[in-house]
């Protein structure tokens, strides 16, 4: 197993000095992303599938927030 780190980049919108934009960060979230090193994540649809050892994946997606209802 590796320690890694787990960065989703917008790849529309860039940031101001030019570069990639930060959507979400494990470290910032406090989030241990360990992998094999020989069975990387995959990326499919904006999702990220991370194998583990219990024998499944992990799931990683954006989701966007919801409008607020107003009732």
């Amino acid at each position: 197993m590796v320690n890694g780190r787990l960065l989703v980049y917008d790849p529309v919108h860039l940031a101001a000095d030019g570069s990639l934009k930060v959507l979400w960060d494990s470290q910032q979230w406090g989030v241990q992303f360990l992998y094999n090193k020989f069975n990387p994540p995959v990326i499919d649809g904006g999702q990220i599938y991370v194998p583990n050892y219990n024998g499944g994946v992990d799931l990683y997606q954006l989701v966007q927030p919801s409008a607020p209802s107003i009732w």
